[in-house]
């Protein structure tokens, strides 16, 4: 997949369904290579794996394809179970800069987890919608002053548009 050869591809998709972990990580991160959005409906069904390393490669792997739709199949993720596979599909989200994500986004600038908010407001500015202000400034009272930093940026930033 790093290098396009179209002949490893079939080998690749074989591999998605692997026993082993670490086998189907590295095959979704290898078809994410070949740039062909054709392939991202077989990469899809890994965002569900048992895996958290699995599905954060599967959102490379979407991304890095430029499926059209792909944001849809990452907000699925914003509620995951592994903190990290959350902020991964905020982060994604945020980098493919879709509109439509920033009611999933939002959602998030009032969860528990410290991270997952600093990650929202940043991934929020990235959306460049004004529609996310109110949601923002209402967090901007924000316990950690982390979170406080990373709303007002965003604020700053999409106030400048």
């Amino acid at each position: 997949g790093w290098i396009g050869e179209s002949t490893v591809v079939k080998p690749l998709l074989d591999a998605l369904d692997h026993p082993e972990w670490e086998v189907r990580k590295s095959a979704v991160e290898s078809l994410g290579r070949t740039a062909d959005p054709t392939l991202a409906s077989f990469v899809r069904h890994l965002l569900n794996d048992d895996e958290p390393q699995v599905r954060k490669s599967a959102i490379d792997a979407i991304i890095a394809l430029g499926a059209p739709e792909a944001w849809k199949d990452i907000v699925g993720l914003l509620d995951d179970d592994d903190i990290w596979v959350c902020y991964h599909a905020i982060n994604g989200l945020g980098t493919m800069g879709n509109k439509e994500a920033l009611e999933g986004l939002v959602t998030i600038l009032s969860n528990e987890h410290d991270v997952l908010r600093v990650a929202a407001a940043k991934a929020l500015a990235r959306l460049h919608d004004k529609r996310a202000l109110p949601y923002l400034k209402e967090s901007a009272r924000d316990a950690n002053p982390d979170v406080v930093g990373a709303v007002s940026s965003a604020i700053d930033r999409l106030e400048a548009i």
